[in-house]
């Protein structure tokens, strides 16, 4: 696998990650803040929104649109249901 691929993979599974970890929505700007915090390099907030949306294709992710800029967060759920294999993974 490529470098850019790791890189890529990487950072949406750090996205996925920091998602599930929140109550509220966050902007693509606080996502960006923190994934730099955490070493991962990124090149602009446009890449994290990319990712965003493409992540919100396959994954329960939600996006609010009712103000700018948009704000995201992972969907939340019935109680019956777990997120333990996800993060496990």
């Amino acid at each position: 696998m490529s470098k850019t691929n790791d890189n890529h993979i990487t950072r949406q599974w750090h996205i996925i990650q920091y998602l599930i970890s929140l109550d509220n929505y966050v902007s693509s700007e606080t996502v960006f803040q923190h994934l730099q915090a955490q070493g991962i390099a990124v090149k602009d907030v446009r890449t994290i929104q990319r990712d965003l949306n493409s992540l919100a294709e396959i994954f329960p992710i939600e996006c609010r649109k009712d103000d700018k800029p948009y704000s995201w967060r992972w969907r939340r759920v019935d109680n019956n249901w777990s997120y333990a294999p996800l993060i496990a993974l």
